[in-house]
């Protein structure tokens, strides 16, 4: 695939070793280890931030998933296809730094399918639910 292709990548970083007071930490760790022209650009790239769900599934070991849409411009409208390519890694913060793992194909397939789930319609691509909702709202005004 072409690094500088549109996809959603998604972190999977355990709770306990993210640092609320520099989110973006794990983004900035992905793009040096997987460079695109997308990472200074703002406009190419969309971030969403998934808190672990404690209330409905409590978790032994909860994940924050952080989902990034990358090249935001290719892609119109909000909804992705099957198809859609999407990475998925296992990201951590060791003695020696942060580290991104690549999960197994089979692991990996699962992984994807069950967050596809909710984060297809929670994250709608390169927007914020906020966005669209606002965006909905005013459609509906006129």
């Amino acid at each position: 695939m072409n690094r500088n292709s549109a996809k959603r990548v998604i972190l999977r970083v355990p709770e306990t070793d993210m640092d609320y007071q520099n989110p973006r930490e794990f983004v900035d760790f992905y793009f040096t280890k997987f460079p695109a022209e997308a990472a200074s650009d703002p406009a190419r790239h969309f971030i969403h931030y998934q808190p672990p769900s404690d209330i409905e599934d409590p978790q032994s070991n909860p994940k924050i998933h952080i989902v990034i849409d990358i090249e935001t411009q290719e892609v119109s409208g909000e909804t992705l296809s099957e198809d859609f390519p999407h990475e998925i890694y296992a990201a951590r913060r060791g003695t020696s730094g942060l580290q991104l793992y690549a999960y197994p194909e089979t692991v990996k397939e699962n992984l994807i399918q069950k967050i596809r789930v909710f984060s297809d319609g929670f994250y709608p691509w390169a927007r914020s639910r906020g966005d669209r909702e606002l965006h909905e709202t005013q459609t509906q005004a006129l």
